[in-house]
């Protein structure tokens, strides 16, 4: 035992985490012998705290761990009569022991193990030793600790302290519990059955007052046997009330205490009979051998069995106990008949493809496909007279028998037991078990299908088209999958299913992945009708299978669900186009600052090498290109996005002229924001760092700088105009929720006299909540148009809607209560309330249209007028150049003028945000006199300073800022007379009549195709390439004034068709490319379709003749077309203008529109 104690010498302080280990047990059971056994002189000797009981404590060391050993008072129990008793027993409770080492004698077991009774009641583990081994064996009593752990449910170590016998087994399994190896799983005693009841009552009506650490169970059972301590406990845990009541119970049941007594002296006597058993001795011999003794246990009746195995003869046999020996027996042995040979083979059906397959003929269920047969062949050991396979008590396959061998099949059909059936000729048994087979026949299974995409029920998008991914798969082999749909009406008739079968990869595949688009277009349904499809397998076995996935339901959407699809739909865009804004301006500061940086760091000194660039400045600069593309990436999405937008709104019935000719708009917005000359600069970038070139780095950054400068032009651009149209589309789609559910509501005034009274008040209760649905909506609108000053107006319809709702209830309720006439009233007023905020809705979208372009006018106005005063201003600097004096203060001025310009530059691209007769060419314009005036001032900036040239500039910048008057007068005039709060509408009906006439170009270009030789063809190609030409004059007039984007490529095409026309060259070329020309002007046109008029305004307005300006005969027939009017100029064609002939130009269509503007003559 040297390992279990330290060499003597004074306790050194435990270190943390030190297990410890209590010593329990009763008095005289050689606890102390094994604590000064383990601790030696390595211990402590006190008493417990406010208690006269002595206390030792000492450490020992096992297994290279040392250990805190306890040895607690001697007690019988950890009932409070002693203070043994309540020393020990609160140690356990509140220090928590890792173990408690229970020593009990081995040669007074029963008394020993009431205390142990106790302790297994306790939360700490329990580890039993079993002491006294040796004088056990002296009084021939035997105890088998094995049984006697399996009966605890705690670990038992038989051992002899006295003489350190067994104690180092102890520890180990005192080890293995602290390490977790071994796990106790007490069985606890209970007490008698007449009192588990009660006992659980008391139990649960204290739960939530013991004390902690305390048991609840241990403090009941305490409360059971009248315990001292733990009464006072919970005398002063639990309320007056319920203390009360306990103790009335307790007083009920006074012989509770002998209750928990006999129960645990049953247990304890149980244990007794089964650990400490007695022994007996069978003699065995063959005849002719002598006596062999077999030693048997015997249990506590005297009872006990001996097993003998592999009889090969005669036996004679007697049993002696003691003194005692019982009769001799002879055994005769009998020779058995057996199998000693058998083989299970199964044949699967041919279509699974499988070998044959050896199988087990005894253990698990065996799973068989339907259709497998199953060979069997055996051998027995004696000659058979039958042999069968039977099963529900009846043969169900015989077999085949020759001697002692059998064979044959069995084809189950069903599940079921199938026993093997042997009789012997002779008519002795067959010895063994019976060999039984457990079969399971599985059918062949139906293809599993799922519909992974939608996956879920949905409602259907505008396109009427859902992408349907189906996943089919089956083990053997797919041979078609059918698409199964039909449509049922809102009224609740379902037409005729409809297959479609989708195709299959080639071959018998096990598994399709199929993805397919389904169209739901040409089936003719109608808002609020559903479709129901399912998608079924069919596989390839010989009787085929059919699966079918779960049904799902496709919902047309109603009206007013589409319309609030589509202010949601709104709403989003609106939010994407903001961020994508505020990240174009993020993305051009950053590119800038980029720039800058690259500039000052290529000028730093002592960089060996100015054309290679840093890691970092080359990472950088990748981030700013990758961050680019990512946003030329979401505003392709915002095109698909205001595509879907669109067709929601045609689906919802708001796909007014406004509406769509903002969307288009705004589309065009987009490209110009994708243009090509950004991604060449995003390209050039990008090849730049691949090469690590810092000087064409920087300049590719400048470059995609100013690239992106337009970009955010443009989604700013965007972004205007698509609040602007998401609010007209709201109040447009909101009048229509309106108007339908007045409708809707006259239809129920109509119908409720003669309508069951509680199905209309069903159908009144669904009106109101679209009513409040409706108010619901007008209060968010009003909240988003409170900017524009009109959120008290939707206030007040809103509350009107839920005015109408309180109506609706309150019809409904009369109608519920048969009071029809009533009801209908009631719906009469509610129906008239939504028929007037449908009226105030449309009013209030035409006073925000006017209110618009009321904004527009006065901002051009503001506008036209400064660039007066700059250009008056401007001439003043011009000719002061040309006098050549005081060119420091003429620099000045000039630099004044440019910034007035470049503001009204701003000016002039914040409201083509909010109008789209407002054309973008006019900021052109404006910032073309911004580089002539920086050039003039350039020209004198330097030491060789050139009046001459700053003056000629001066010049091209004066006449620029006129022609830009001339724009803005033109544009005014037309946002004046537009119908609409965006223009659009106006420039659409443009393109859309321009349209109609190519289309009627192409139809008599295709009919004189067709007549070949016929006489004065030639006369009628040149009528035909006249009126090509006028329409190609007409869309270069309308890209001149920006009011179509596109436009210019459109008069490009239509141009060069004249040409060729007037060149006699008509063939199937020149007819399809008018056909082409003719669907991109009627794509460009389309949004008008359904266009709203304005009938309260009309527009007249007077040109001016060639004779009331006079310009020189050359530069008229320039700009005259071939009526002899005089067209609008391009920029590009006053370059090629002297600066005298642009001047005139100038004046000439500034005092048209002034004669536009104000209807008099010039």
């Amino acid at each position: 035992m040297s390992d279990c104690h330290a060499v003597a010498a004074p306790i050194a302080p435990v270190a943390v985490g030190t297990p410890l280990i209590a010593l329990a047990g009763q008095p005289n059971m050689g606890k102390s012998t094994l604590f000064n056994l383990l601790t030696g002189l390595n211990q402590h000797v006190g008493n417990w705290t406010g208690k006269t009981v002595e206390r030792r404590e000492g450490t020992f060391t096992f297994d290279g761990h040392e250990y805190l050993l306890v040895d607690l008072p001697g007690t019988y129990s950890l009932t409070a009569n002693s203070p043994e008793e309540v020393v020990a027993r609160e140690f356990i409770v509140r220090e928590r022991p890792q173990v408690v080492v229970a020593v009990v004698s081995a040669a007074n077991l029963e008394r020993s193990l009431y205390l142990v009774a106790e302790l297994l009641s306790l939360s700490a583990p329990v580890v039993v030793a079993l002491n006294m081994m040796d004088v056990a064996a002296q009084e021939g009593i035997q105890v088998n600790a094995g049984v006697l752990a399996a009966a605890l449910g705690v670990p038992v170590v038989p051992m002899t302290a006295s003489k350190a016998v067994g104690v180092r087994e102890m520890l180990k399994v005192v080890q293995d519990v602290l390490n977790g190896k071994t796990v106790p799983a007490p069985q606890r005693p209970e007490i008698r059955a007449d009192h588990r009841e009660i006992l659980g009552e008391i139990e649960n009506s204290i739960a939530a007052y013991v004390p902690a650490p305390y048991p609840k169970d241990w403090i009941a059972l305490k409360l059971f046997e009248g315990d001292a301590e733990v009464t006072r406990l919970m005398e002063n845990a639990l309320p007056a009330e319920k203390w009360a009541a306990l103790q009335a119970l307790l007083r009920a049941h006074d012989d509770a205490f002998l209750a928990v007594a006999s129960g645990r002296y049953e247990w304890i006597g149980r244990l007794v009979r089964a650990a400490g058993r007695r022994q007996a001795f069978v003699w065995l011999r063959a005849p002719g051998e002598p006596w062999q003794a077999r030693p048997v246990a015997l249990d506590s009746l005297g009872a006990g069995a001996l097993e003998l195995a592999d009889l090969r003869g005669d036996l004679h046999a007697h049993a002696t106990s003691g003194g005692r020996s019982s009769d001799t027996l002879l055994v005769r042995v009998r020779q058995p008949v057996f199998v000693e040979a058998l083989a299970l083979t199964a044949r699967y059906p041919a279509y699974l493809g499988l070998e044959p397959e050896p199988l087990p003929a005894s253990g698990d269920t065996l799973v068989l496909p339907e259709g497998t047969r199953l060979r069997l062949e055996g051998q027995a050991t004696a000659p058979l007279a039958r042999a069968a396979w039977r099963s529900g008590g009846r043969e169900v396959a015989p077999l085949e028998v020759r001697g002692a061998a059998f064979t044959g099949e069995l084809a189950p059909r069903a599940d079921g037991t199938f026993e093997l059936l042997l009789a012997t000729a002779d008519g002795s048994p067959v010895a063994g078990d019976t060999v039984r087979l457990p079969v399971r026949v599985v059918p062949d299974a139906a293809p599993q299908v799922t519909i992974a995409m939608p996956g879920a029920d949905t409602t259907l998008p505008p396109s009427f088209r859902v992408p349907l991914v189906a996943d089919a798969r089956d083990d053997h082999g797919l041979r078609q999958v059918v698409l199964e749909s039909r449509r049922i009406a809102r009224t609740g008739v379902a037409d005729a299913p409809v297959r479609e079968v989708l195709p299959l990869p080639p071959g018998t595949p096990d598994r399709a992945l199929l993805s397919v688009a389904f169209d739901l277009s040409r089936r003719g349904l109608a808002p609020g009708d559903t479709v129901r499809y399912v998608v079924l397998a069919t596989d390839n076995a010989p009787a085929p299978r059919t699966g079918r996935s779960r049904e799902y339901v496709l919902r047309v959407p109603t009206q007013a669900e589409l319309r609030a699809g589509q202010r949601e739909a709104a709403q989003a865009i609106a939010a994407r186009l903001d961020s994508l804004a505020q990240a174009g301006r993020q993305l051009e500061r950053r590119t800038e600052d980029a720039s800058k940086a690259q500039a000052r760091q290529g000028q730093q000194a002592g960089r060996t090498d100015e054309s290679a660039m840093r890691f970092d400045e080359a990472k950088k600069a990748e981030a700013l290109a990758d961050q680019q593309r990512q946003m030329l990436e979401q505003a392709e999405e915002m095109q698909d996005a205001l595509r879907q937008l669109e067709q929601a709104a045609e689906a919802a019935g708001t796909a007014y002229s406004a509406w769509q000719a903002r969307l288009q708009e705004i589309r065009e917005q987009l490209e110009r924001a994708m243009t090509p000359e950004l991604r060449e600069k995003l390209a050039a970038l990008e090849e730049a760092l691949r090469n690590l070139d810092q000087e064409r780095t920087q300049d590719a950054l400048k470059d995609l700088a100013r690239a992106q400068q337009e970009m955010r032009e443009a989604l700013e651009r965007a972004r205007e105009l698509f609040r602007r149209a998401a609010l007209e589309g709201e109040l447009k789609a909101l009048e229509q929720d309106a108007t339908e559910l007045a409708q809707e509501q006259q239809r129920w005034n109509d119908e409720v006299l003669r309508a069951d009274s509680a199905q209309a008040a069903a159908a009144e209760e669904q009106l109101a909540a679209k009513a409040d649905s409706l108010a619901g909506a007008l209060q968010e609108a009003g909240e988003r148009l409170q900017p524009e000053g009109r959120d008290s107006a939707m206030q007040a319809l809103a509350q009107q809607a839920q005015q109408a709702a309180q109506q609706m209830r309150q019809a409904a309720k009369s109608a519920k209560q048969g009071k029809r006439q009533q009801a209908k009233q009631e719906g009469q007023q509610a129906a008239q309330q939504l028929q007037q905020a449908g009226e105030q809705l449309e009013d209030e979208q035409q006073a925000l249209q006017q209110e618009w372009k009321q904004e527009v006018l006065d901002a051009l106005d503001r506008i036209l007028a400064d660039v007066t005063r700059v250009a008056e201003r401007q001439l003043a600097t011009e000719q002061a150049f040309r006098r050549g004096g005081a060119i420091p203060r003429s620099r000045a001025q000039q630099a004044a003028n440019e910034e007035s310009v470049r503001r009204l530059v701003a000016q002039v691209q914040q409201v083509s945000g909010k109008n789209a007769l407002v054309s973008p060419q006019i900021a052109v314009t404006l910032a073309a006199a911004q580089i002539e005036m920086q050039q003039a001032r350039e020209a004198v900036a330097t030491a060789n300073a050139s009046p001459r040239e700053a003056a000629e500039r001066a010049g091209e910048a004066l006449d620029a800022l006129n022609l830009a008057a001339a724009q803005l007068l033109r544009t005014r005039n037309n946002v004046s007379g537009s119908g609409s709060g965006s223009g659009m509408a106006e420039a659409m009906e443009q393109m859309r009549e321009l349209a109609q006439q190519q289309g009627q170009l192409g139809q008599q270009a295709g009919g004189m195709m067709q007549q070949g030789g016929t006489p004065g063809l030639g006369e009628m190609l040149r009528q035909l390439a006249m009126q090509q030409r006028q329409v190609a004059r007409q869309l270069e007039r309308m890209r001149g004034q920006g009011a179509m984007p596109g436009a210019g490529e459109m008069a490009q095409e239509a141009e060069e068709l004249a040409r060729r026309l007037e060149a006699q060259r008509l063939d199937r070329e020149v007819v399809e490319r008018q056909e082409r020309l003719f669907k991109r002007m009627l794509d460009a046109g389309r949004t008008l379709q359904g266009q709203e008029q304005d009938e309260k305004k009309e527009r007249e307005s007077t040109a001016a003749t060639g004779d009331e300006v006079r310009i020189p005969p050359a530069l008229r027939r320039r700009l005259a077309d071939d009526e002899g009017a005089s067209r609008f100029p391009t920029w590009d064609e006053l370059q090629l203008l002297s600066p005298g002939e642009r001047r005139l130009v100038v004046d000439y269509f500034r005092r048209l529109g002034e004669v536009q503007a104000g209807g008099r003559q010039p």
